[in-house]
């Protein structure tokens, strides 16, 4: 995803009362932005269809997990944006992805 849909799709929930707001990925030093883009791009691949068992609270905890990096949800949620996965329903605080493990 590029730099301008990330910031648009950021704005975008600026006027809501979006909780764990993915603007929070730019939070993150280089390094843990690269490690976490690491992760996203090893673990997850994309699917024809949604998982509910995947969502970004569910994934930012085996993230930690398989990691020992700590990440907020909201971190989560933006790195999934920068990896190039929307979410199904901006509107909620855990997102769901067209997604699946890539194990």
């Amino acid at each position: 995803m590029s730099r301008e849909e990330y910031e648009r799709i950021c704005s975008e929930l600026d006027d809501t009362r979006q909780r764990d707001h993915p603007r929070a990925y730019d939070t993150l030093s280089l390094k843990e932005q690269e490690a976490l883009q690491y992760w996203i791009e090893h673990a997850i691949q994309a699917s024809a269809k949604v998982d509910e068992g995947y969502s970004s609270y569910g994934l930012k905890h085996e993230y930690e997990r398989e990691t020992k990096l700590y990440v907020s949800n909201a971190q989560f949620k933006g790195a999934m944006l920068v990896a190039g996965y929307l979410p199904t329903k901006k509107s909620e605080q855990s997102w769901h992805f067209m997604i699946q493990s890539a194990h």
